[in-house]
């Protein structure tokens, strides 16, 4: 599926179908009794993943998205995690962008090729990563702001977000993660364009936790507490439908199982919220955003930071992208 850079009004999603999906290693807090549950239903959750995968990638298209989808290697089962192989995004001038994913994991390492190659069939120009980073699972795109947040420590090296700010040309403030259970930043931290944000504060230090503050007043915050981060309550994913006249609709696919206060609020704020059965993913530590990564258009988010806004020190980066992308084979 090629795009070329003049594509009407829509959203592009990447994904990998859980064609050989199962839980056959123990790489974070998760799968320790995900593994256990595996060797005794194993039947059971590979229907679950695949029917939340099939009605998830049907949510997206029925809105008039598009969906690029990667094949699925029976020797990496964390394929279907494929927010995690690459930063995507359609730059400023029109073109799309991929930085990939060195992962941390060795058990994780052959699954960017993967995602390399459907990107490239699909006109992305990547971009090798300069040091250990795991994609979208750990940068998030706040579309209010736009900025890029990149979570460093667990699974992504500090100083990663350099090479993306470089490549994007916005600012990149990075997040020590500090949780085993929740070691990606989309576990603990999800931005919704109507400049709310939902958050576990638990999960992230006071510095972070202040900066955030510093954007986002109390009545555009949702603290979840911990059962409802534990049930991936801030890993969501956002899928907007597009009318003719360009009036949008903004749905948030939520885990079904979460308590009942997050899907109400996130109502409040105006958004059409959709549950989806993450039961059996969550059995290797993933959820909805986990598997399907959108590709933000940073022309249609201007970035617009208060000019009394602090950055934490050392935790953000800002190059122009002009002169870095000279310097790099971008492949087309």
């Amino acid at each position: 599926m090629k795009f070329d850079d003049s594509h009407p009004l829509y959203d592009i999603y990447l994904a990998c179908r859980p064609d050989h999906f199962c839980v056959e290693y123990v790489i974070n807090g998760h799968m320790i009794n995900g593994y256990m549950a595996w060797l005794n239903n194993s039947d059971h959750i590979f229907a679950t993943v695949h029917r939340f995968w099939k009605d998830t990638a049907a949510t997206i298209t029925d809105h008039g998205n598009k969906l690029i989808t990667a094949l699925h290697d029976p020797r990496c089962p964390d394929d279907v995690f494929d927010a995690d192989s690459s930063i995507s995004f359609r730059g400023e001038d029109g073109k799309f962008y991929a930085l990939m994913s060195r992962m941390k994991c060795p058990e994780r390492r052959a699954e960017v090729n993967h995602a390399r190659r459907a990107l490239r069939a699909a006109g992305f120009r990547t971009v090798e990563s300069d040091c250990v980073r795991e994609g979208s699972g750990d940068t998030l795109f706040d579309p209010n702001f736009g900025i890029w947040w990149t979570g460093i420590g667990k699974r992504t090296s500090p100083g990663a977000g350099r090479q993306l700010s470089a490549l994007s040309g916005r600012p990149v403030i990075e997040v020590p993660t500090i949780d085993d259970h929740f070691y990606h930043l989309d576990t603990f931290l999800s931005f919704l364009p109507s400049g709310h944000v939902v958050l576990y504060k638990e999960a992230m230090t006071a510095e972070t936790y202040n900066t955030i503050c510093s954007l986002y007043p109390a009545d555009k915050r949702l603290e979840l507490t911990k059962s409802e981060a534990m049930a991936f309550g801030a890993n969501l994913q956002i899928v907007t439908a597009y009318a003719k006249d360009n009036a949008q609709t903004h749905h948030v696919l939520i885990p079904h199982d979460c308590p009942s206060r997050v899907a109400e609020t996130v109502k409040e704020w105006g958004y059409e919220v959709k549950p989806v059965n993450i039961s059996g993913v969550r059995h290797a530590g993933g959820g909805v955003h986990c598997c399907f990564q959108r590709v933000w258009d940073l022309g249609r988010h201007p970035m617009r930071l208060p000019d009394d806004f602090n950055t934490p020190p050392h935790r953000s980066h800002y190059r122009q992208p002009h002169l870095y992308r000279k310097k790099l084979a971008l492949v087309a």
